[in-house]
């Protein structure tokens, strides 16, 4: 059943196939042993759980939602647009070394892992 968790980050590399690596900011990253690892934050209404996941692993970005700090959440129903402007934030983060927040959906039935919300941080 998938699960979605949050993460503030700097994106690392976006490849054509819209594949997202991620570095962690701001207590969204642990270093032990000389392995780096992204820390994922779920809030529920009576805890915080959270998931840590290699930094090495990839994202898949498909029809994420955007938003920019003072914005509301894009409500456009074209997948593709939706994933072209996230491409774009995405981009532009990466270049600009900006902060997203990212909601992430966790599935372990095919253990995918799927941006589904980007929101440009200042």
């Amino acid at each position: 059943m998938p699960t979605n968790y949050n993460i503030q980050c700097y994106i690392e590399s976006l490849s054509s196939d819209n594949k997202v690596t991620l570095r962690g900011c701001d207590g969204y990253r642990l270093l032990k042993d000389d392995k780096k690892y992204l820390v994922f934050f779920k809030d529920s209404s009576n805890e915080t759980t959270c998931r840590l996941i290699s930094e090495s692993d990839e994202f898949t970005l498909q029809g994420a939602s955007t938003q920019t700090q003072n914005t509301t959440p894009t409500n456009q129903t074209d997948s593709a647009n939706q994933t072209s402007l996230a491409v774009q934030m995405l981009l532009a983060a990466q270049v600009n070394h900006k902060k997203v927040e990212l909601e992430v959906n966790f599935s372990d039935d095919n253990n995918t892992k799927e941006i589904t919300k980007v929101k440009l941080l200042q």
